[in-house]
């Protein structure tokens, strides 16, 4: 499955967007849609493309404090 959504900490939402978009792109992932999205109750969300390998995964995962991690698949990888 090559996408999460990752609920994470948040901080001031433009900075922590480019702390998470750094630190992906940086294993090899990536921050999809260079966003990240705020539910009504301040929580924040980053939906992220995986880095290569389950290692680099899960020291993504961990570096950005998530709390909750999702896999995901997207339409093609299902459909196969």
């Amino acid at each position: 499955m090559p996408y999460h959504w990752v609920k994470i900490p948040s901080s001031p939402p433009k900075q922590r967007r480019d702390e998470v978009k750094g630190k992906a792109n940086g294993k090899g992932g990536g921050l999809v849609g260079n966003q990240i999205f705020y539910d009504g109750q301040g929580q924040a969300y980053a939906l992220i493309k995986d880095p290569p390998d389950a290692a680099a995964l899960q020291e993504l995962l961990s570096e950005l404090g998530a709390t909750d991690a999702v896999p995901l698949q997207d339409a093609d990888e299902k459909a196969g």
